[in-house]
């Protein structure tokens, strides 16, 4: 871990903070990474950057407050400027994608900030790569980055910002950016933000359509239910994931697919964590078969198409690492199952 110091702290919105790090040494990563903070004593949690690298070397955050959340109740009442948390090294495939084809973004809440850290990054050299951003919003106090945003689709012709009020009988943000498509075939759909949002867009962008887009990528934000039965994000410790024998140190509130990928395991993934490609299928032990939460219909479907001879089949963005499965043995298919 990485010591770092508040640099900043601010209110953004009625209910989304600023919190700007200063790292005691560089932190390299790329836009649409996501940092998991650690209070010393205290809860960690995970927050996608919405700062791109530069020679400052401030890390931005955006956090939603929450009642009765134990980290974002800290960082209201009690964070200051020039305390001390420690950070992880940056973590996560939610990256900008390369190519000359259209993007369309799509954020609810704080969602929009790995697209603000990659907005920073890539829109000096896009070279009239066609970019568009929908941002929802249930009012118009939501969308507390919409100066920023103006101020780059004036600046570059390129780029589109869509603020989308959406809600009971509103037009929720993947609807109005479906509307707008054009040529979903030559379209790569980045969401981030509401899991409901992203399950909905996937479904029609990709699994209830004739056209489906090129590519759909996302970063679903995923609450948790704290012992006071109110809704925060979920805390991350470190567990022991034995692969193929051998053994490596994960962090839990990720899926499987994520940890393995950060390890460097070779597993594909091209739907999204969606249970659609079946290309992250892993072989668990039978030890841990019971321990691990059952498989969808869906999940289970899936499987029996595969043209596996193992036993033991899940897909690994189905399983979601918790400290019950500390210890958990998997082992990577032989043979190439899609």
């Amino acid at each position: 871990m990485i010591a770092a110091e508040i640099n900043e702290i601010r209110k953004l919105s009625n209910d989304v903070i600023l919190l700007q790090l200063k790292p005691e040494r560089p932190l390299s990563f790329q836009a649409g990474q996501h940092l998991i903070i650690q209070v010393p004593d205290g809860p960690s949690r995970c927050y996608s950057l919405a700062s791109s690298m530069n020679s400052t070397g401030l890390l931005d955050l955006h956090i939603r407050l929450r009642c009765g959340g134990a980290f974002s109740d800290h960082a209201l009442n009690t964070m200051q400027h020039g305390d001390r948390l420690y950070i992880h090294p940056a973590q996560g495939d939610f990256l900008f994608p390369e190519g000359n084809n259209p993007i369309v973004m799509l954020a609810t809440g704080t969602g929009i900030a790995p697209f603000l850290a990659m907005l920073q990054t890539y829109l000096p050299t896009c070279n009239g790569r066609e970019l568009k951003l929908y941002w929802g919003g249930r009012v118009s106090s939501d969308f507390y980055a919409s100066e920023i945003l103006s101020a780059y689709q004036n600046q570059y012709l390129n780029f589109e910002y869509i603020p989308v009020i959406s809600g009971k009988g509103k037009k929720y943000v993947h609807v109005k950016a479906s509307e707008d498509l054009d040529d979903a075939s030559d379209t790569i759909i980045l969401a981030c933000g509401n899991p409901a949002m992203i399950e909905d867009a996937y479904a029609l962008f990709v699994e209830n359509t004739d056209d489906p887009v090129k590519e759909f990528l996302s970063d679903a934000f995923e609450p948790a239910i704290s012992s006071t039965g109110k809704i925060e994000f979920q805390s991350e410790q470190m567990i022991s994931l034995i692969v193929d024998q051998q053994v490596s140190q994960v962090m839990t509130g990720v899926s499987l697919l994520t940890a393995l990928k950060e390890e460097n395991h070779s597993i594909l993934s091209v739907c999204g964590g969606k249970a659609s490609c079946g290309m992250c299928a892993v072989i668990v032990d039978h030890k841990w078969w019971e321990k691990i939460d059952p498989p969808s219909k869906k999940e289970k479907n899936l499987i029996a198409c595969l043209p596996a001879t193992e036993n033991n089949l899940r897909l690994a963005c189905q399983i979601q690492l918790s400290s019950a499965l500390d210890g958990l043995e998997i082992s990577m298919p032989r043979e190439i199952l899609y």
